[in-house]
């Protein structure tokens, strides 16, 4: 029996925050199911498939905790393959903090339209 399906999960420490969803084999070995994760070539085992995602969960968490503490999450990831970007999740500023910023500086949202796509002169 092979299974394949996905882990997700979300984890934070501090300032940094990871969110994945990587694949996920099951098969028997024995009277074990094994969870392997070929992503992070990370695996655990137990005697139901169930616990068997339960307990690869509980790795993967101190996985990314221990590389997150020690910095050396991007580096590890590279090893596996991962090609490594960076990050864009930069938080969108809030509609009315631009307008306020503008107002402050005696411009208006159109100014600032115009500004961002101006329009070519005749």
């Amino acid at each position: 029996m092979s299974q394949k399906g996905t882990v997700t999960g979300k984890w934070a420490n501090g300032k940094n925050k990871i969110g994945c969803r990587l694949p996920l084999i099951e098969f028997e070995d024995g009277n074990n199911v094994i969870a392997y994760c070929p992503a992070l070539d990370l695996s655990r085992y137990g005697p139901t498939a169930a616990e068997a995602e339960r307990s690869f969960k509980v790795t993967l968490s101190e996985y990314f905790r221990y590389t997150m503490n020690k910095g050396t999450l991007a580096e590890d990831l590279k090893k596996l393959g991962w090609k490594i970007k960076k990050s864009l999740d930069k938080k969108p500023v809030p509609l009315f903090i631009i307008k306020n910023n503008l107002r402050t500086m005696g411009l208006t949202i159109d100014d600032l339209q115009d500004y961002l796509n101006p329009k070519k002169q005749k």
